[in-house]
């Protein structure tokens, strides 16, 4: 205890001064105010090392892992019926879909995956791109055996979600995206994650956010914050405590940050597309989805409601009412054309 709290006020100290030196009057206060966080509120010295996912099994469903481009990648699958690829955003993992588990596993067989840096998957020491997460997607897909589905992301597995439809238009029969990654000038992002692209203070922020911080983090995404619950907290942060976690987290943040999927890609998906847009999304404001609504023609744009980032775990009801005719929809056209 004696060294420990030197370390904390030394770590405050240094991140304070570093956050003044980088942002400066208000905006250096706020930073300060947040970094104190990272420290006060813990970091979690233990790290996990298996999943520890009590909704797998409270939601029957079936936990697998496949080695992809040497890494291992962890599937949840549930429900039968046609197939949908389930991509997660940044920071999150299959947990994301647990709420639509119940509402669509009658009629759709559902694929989860942690992508590699997040969830139980490996931590790679680099980030992937967009185009090799794709190929990630891809790869699951063809391991088990399914030539063509309905693929849906979130945030960042939207942007991946793109990018595969683009690369790999035979593989995708329908699109659904809830609030994509969109291209953004960094500046309009939010504050507590613009200073993780900030060298070394980057760093020092990802290795000192404990539980806490990332409960103010999931506040910033959703409008209404009773649906962060401890369940929440504690599933998206076990992970990052994992062997490398913090440092993927980081890394494929500021991969995608610098190197978005621009419009011009989404302009080449051919497959039909459903946009499911939260109207008071903090991170990718609803600006962005008209724009990726126009950049995409054909598609269909749906506004939520009293709705922030992900839907798909704050009105679970209402993205499963948007999703499940789409999918359906397109799924029995596309048979009839083979037939």
């Amino acid at each position: 205890m004696r060294i420990f709290i030197p370390l904390l006020i030394a770590s405050a100290a240094v991140a304070i001064a570093v956050a003044l030196a980088a942002f400066g009057g208000a905006a250096g206060v706020l930073v300060v105010v947040l970094i104190t966080a990272f420290v006060l509120y813990g970091r979690g010295v233990g790290l996990k090392t298996e999943a520890d996912s009590p909704w797998v099994a409270q939601t029957k469903a079936q936990e697998r892992y496949f080695t992809i481009e040497g890494l291992r990648v962890r599937m949840i699958e549930a429900g039968q019926g046609m197939p949908v690829l389930l991509l997660h955003g940044w920071a999150d993992s299959t947990f994301a879909w647990r709420k639509l588990i119940p509402r669509l596993q009658n009629t759709c067989r559902l694929i989860m995956i942690d992508w590699p840096g997040f969830g139980y998957s490996d931590k790679p020491e680099r980030s992937l791109s967009y185009p090799q997460l794709a190929k990630v997607a891809k790869s699951v897909l063809d391991e088990l055996g399914i030539d063509k589905a309905a693929v849906v992301g979130n945030s960042m597995g939207g942007a991946a979600a793109i990018q595969l439809a683009a690369d790999f238009p035979e593989r995708v029969e329908t699109l659904a995206l809830i609030d994509a990654h969109a291209p953004l000038n960094p500046r309009k992002s939010p504050l507590a994650l613009r200073l993780l692209l900030a060298p070394g203070l980057g760093e020092t922020a990802a290795f000192l956010m404990g539980r806490t911080v990332y409960r103010f983090i999931l506040w910033m995404i959703v409008v209404d914050r009773s649906v962060v619950t401890g369940e929440v907290v504690r599933e998206v942060y076990l992970p990052v405590r994992t062997k490398g976690g913090r440092k993927a987290v980081l890394n494929q943040f500021r991969e995608i940050s610098l190197s978005p999927v621009s419009f011009e890609t989404a302009a080449k998906v051919q497959a039909p597309t459903l946009i499911l847009w939260g109207d008071t999304d903090r991170l990718m404001p609803l600006p962005s989805g008209k724009r990726m609504h126009k950049a995409m023609p054909g598609s269909t744009f749906v506004v939520l409601p009293d709705t922030g980032h992900s839907g798909q775990w704050e009105k679970p009801d209402l993205v499963a009412l948007h999703l499940e005719p789409f999918i359906r929809q397109h799924h029995m056209e596309s048979r009839e054309v083979l037939l």
